[in-house]
């Protein structure tokens, strides 16, 4: 799955016309910074400690999450059968630039695919990116110029993720240890569950695009199945959630019951260095901007903020929910004039 991350948001990157090619050259783990270690080298809670430590210290990081979701959603007279791809990637240099793509594909009755991208770039601003991708080649692409960022654009993904590394390292989140298989091609991780505070902290700072309007959702009643393999001083988390997909689903407006909730999430935590092809790649620069030959619209004014999943939902079940609840209410109206009333 780590390399299907990669291909998505590398395929979307190069769609926009950011840059060229520089991902033909090299793949994820060269994007990681420090020498892996050898797995039989050290345990695997000094391992876990030691992505935390890199994690801290590092001045130019990216994650990429990939989520994957799917649940019936009910409504007045009304079904809906939903799956939804997101795609995340934030990165983090150490010269103040930062940059949030996210890609939420949305599938049931109708489809929708969006793609955002902020980018803040020193002392020239924040530039922001929206394609619509339709399917039939009639794909949109607005670039605009603007002075700053929303205040939730670029969330501290490193802190969370170095925290959650470092427990692990110290044994307090009841992680059992499976030791790996070189032969079998399996990797060192940790198998263990999160729920309740504990579960609700991880997903709002490192996945917030998934909870983003869903208002209050009842984390004590949620938990999370997780696998997290250790490649040197890199890190692969797998979390899977059914009861959180329902609880999402369930937070959408008209939505009366839900069933068959999956959720499955992947994120890849990385450290960049400047001599890595990636890091030009995610590194946004006036003389890079200059390169793409678009022109960028200015706005001036903070940006705006990127829809919720939620946004992206509610657009492929407007329509049939809307016309569930019309045709309910015609046949209320009709039931009052039977009756006399």
């Amino acid at each position: 799955m780590k390399k299907r991350v990669f291909s998505l948001i590398l395929a979307a990157l190069l769609c926009m016309n950011l840059c060229a090619g520089a991902f033909a050259d090299g793949g994820a783990e060269e994007a990681t910074a420090p020498e892996e270690t050898a797995a039989e080298d050290t345990g695997l809670k000094d391992r876990a400690w030691e992505v935390a430590l890199n994690l801290s210290g590092a001045s130019d990081s990216a994650v990429h999450i990939y989520a994957k979701m799917s649940g019936k959603a009910a409504g007045t007279g009304y079904d809906e059968n939903l799956t939804m791809n997101i795609s995340n990637m934030d990165t983090a240099f150490a010269d103040g630039g930062h940059t949030s793509f996210t890609q939420f594909y949305v599938s049931g009755s109708s489809s929708v695919t969006k793609e955002y991208t902020v980018s803040e770039v020193p002392e020239m601003g924040v530039y922001y990116w929206d394609k619509t991708i339709t399917g039939t080649g009639e794909d949109s692409l607005v670039v605009e110029h603007y002075d700053e960022a929303p205040a939730d654009a670029f969330g501290d993904f490193v802190t969370p993720l170095a925290k959650h590394m470092a427990a692990l390292g110290d044994d307090l989140l009841g992680a059992q240890e499976n030791p790996g298989n070189v032969d079998e091609y399996i990797e060192p991780s940790f198998i263990y569950e999160l729920k309740g505070d504990d579960l609700c902290e991880f997903i709002t700072a490192c996945c917030p695009e998934l909870v983003k309007g869903c208002g209050e959702l009842d984390w004590s009643q949620l938990s999370a199945q997780m696998n997290t393999e250790l490649y040197g001083t890199s890190t692969t988390i797998d979390l899977s959630s059914p009861s959180l997909a329902e609880a999402i689903l369930s937070s959408l407006q008209d939505v009366e019951s839900v069933s068959d909730g999956s959720l499955e999430i992947e994120i890849q935590i990385m450290v960049l260095q400047d001599s890595a092809p990636q890091y030009k790649e995610y590194h946004y620069t006036e003389e890079k901007l200059s390169q793409t030959g678009l022109q960028f619209a200015e706005t001036g004014g903070a940006c705006p903020a990127v829809p919720s999943l939620t946004d992206m939902i509610w657009k492929v079940c407007e329509t049939g929910w809307n016309a569930a609840n019309e045709t309910e209410s015609a046949k209320d109206a009709l039931r009052a004039q039977l009756a006399g009333e």
